[in-house]
């Protein structure tokens, strides 16, 4: 299943000193290549305006995700917003509408 989750950033998220926080993105970067490389996460962005995080992933389970979460520690964070989502073209051929 594909899943869109928006990261936002918590206001904790600044109190904690900027040397750590770096720290946290650098751990999370590991981690991230790996689930990269198991095909768990297919696309990341980032908007400087908002400070959201935009992923698109592919997990079969909600249990899975989660314990890959955990091994990112600068998404204890951040507050997200998790939407299933499916090819919009598939979407519509399923309405009938194509």
């Amino acid at each position: 299943m594909k899943i869109l989750a928006i990261g936002k950033p918590k206001e904790s998220l600044l109190s904690i000193p900027q040397e750590t926080r770096i720290q946290m993105v650098k751990e999370g970067i590991e981690s991230t290549k790996q689930l990269k490389d198991k095909g768990k996460i297919l696309a990341q962005y980032y908007s400087p305006t908002s400070q959201y995080v935009f992923v698109i992933l592919d997990y079969d389970d909600a249990e899975e995700w989660m314990k890959d979460l955990a091994l990112n520690p600068v998404m204890t964070y951040y507050d997200q917003d998790v939407y299933p989502i499916v090819d919009l073209l598939d979407a519509l051929k399923a309405a009938g509408i194509t």
